[in-house]
């Protein structure tokens, strides 16, 4: 790989911290009371801020990291900057804070099944 490719590539692995998701969830609470909306779905934050539902999922979950774009795009989302204590590198890179982590290794489809279990259904209503 030439030099050029390598700059260009996303550094993968970052993941919120205890701070920085608290953070995002109460942004995203406050949000949907203000829009009297009932809860943000994956799809509708998806079209929001431009992510897929799987890579929304690994930020929400904080199971895999992502690239510090994607923690930017959410975070923009709701109007919040995103700090160097919002988040860390899993490799245990010395400029993150340390943390506790969870690691689990689940394939896209294991996610997506973990989250129709985490979203309310939707019941409807017979004619």
């Amino acid at each position: 790989m030439d030099s050029q490719a390598t700059q260009r590539q996303r550094r993968r692995g970052e993941v919120l911290s205890k701070k920085g998701l608290a953070k995002l969830h109460h942004a995203k609470t406050q949000k949907s009371v203000d829009q009297n909306l009932r809860r943000y779905t994956l799809e509708y934050l998806s079209e929001t801020t431009g992510l897929s539902p799987n890579t929304l999922s690994k930020i929400f979950m904080g199971s895999v990291g992502v690239d510090k774009q994607s923690l930017e795009k959410c975070f923009h989302t709701f109007d919040l900057p995103l700090e160097n204590s919002d988040y860390y590198h899993l490799d245990g890179d010395k400029n993150y804070p340390s943390e506790p982590t969870l690691t689990l290794s689940l394939t896209n489809q294991q996610i997506q099944e973990l989250m129709k279990h985490l979203e309310p259904k939707q019941h409807s209503v017979p004619s």
